[in-house]
């Protein structure tokens, strides 16, 4: 396995992320620290996936006009339109969750706090309706955006990190060079420097689950029949 070249690729890819993770230790400001995390995994995503994918921060409604609590990365279909709260790239914006492939949530230490927090954020992108329909795809469409949770360190117990994931919502939790977390097989699999490379792999296949639908861009709207509009 070694000698894979995808699995080297990601595993000096997991050096660098590392590497760039101690170098934050430095700053004082909590919040700039936290946001020059969010940008490592942002430029890691926006460097391996298709440009077709647009990835951001924000929050995300449905055509009930449900809306999420605010989330750390959302990696959007290209071709829905994103609506922009401010006049700079860094302002807030808000996503439609048909053209929502995934969510991530990024954590720098994983207390039991964070993965309160995480959980509730999760639990508010699950409520919403999905918005897509069928369009050249085989089998079923997924019913719920799929949700992941990032951190670069844990610091809870193993017996309470299995509490608390198997009974959330969360699909995936990497922990780098530690451990991955997948719901569909309710494992904790001890992944250490390929836990990276699980992530990815398991990211990509399910967000093309989802691109794979057709998002329904008339479901947000109000009823137009019902409209009346003055002939000119």
């Amino acid at each position: 396995m070694s000698d894979n070249e995808l699995l080297k690729y990601f595993n000096k890819t997991t050096g660098i992320i590392q590497a760039y993770y101690e170098r934050t230790k430095g700053i004082s400001n909590s919040s700039l620290k936290g946001k020059e995390r969010e940008i490592f995994i942002e430029n890691f995503l926006e460097k391996c996936f298709p440009k077709k994918f647009v990835i951001g921060t924000g929050e995300i409604i449905d055509s009930s006009n449900k809306k999420s609590k605010q989330c750390d990365v959302i990696v959007y279909d290209e071709h829905m339109p994103i609506f922009d709260y401010g006049p700079t790239n860094s302002s807030t914006k808000m996503f439609l969750s048909g053209g929502v492939l995934l969510h991530i949530e990024i954590k720098s230490k994983l207390t039991k706090g964070e993965l309160e927090k995480s959980i509730n954020i999760t639990d508010s992108i699950k409520s919403l309706n999905r918005d897509i329909d069928a369009f050249m795809h085989t089998g079923d469409l997924p019913k719920e955006i799929y949700s992941c949770l990032f951190a670069y360190e844990n610091e809870i117990s193993t017996e309470t990190f299995k509490s608390l994931v198997s009974s959330s919502k969360i699909d995936h939790v990497c922990i780098l060079n530690n451990l991955n977390y997948i719901k569909a097989q309710n494992q904790i699999l001890e992944t250490k420097e390929q836990s990276l490379f699980i992530f990815f792999l398991d990211m990509f296949n399910h967000m093309y689950k989802s691109w794979s639908g057709f998002p329904n861009l008339l479901k947000y709207a109000p009823d137009l029949t019902s409209m009346r509009f003055k002939i000119l």
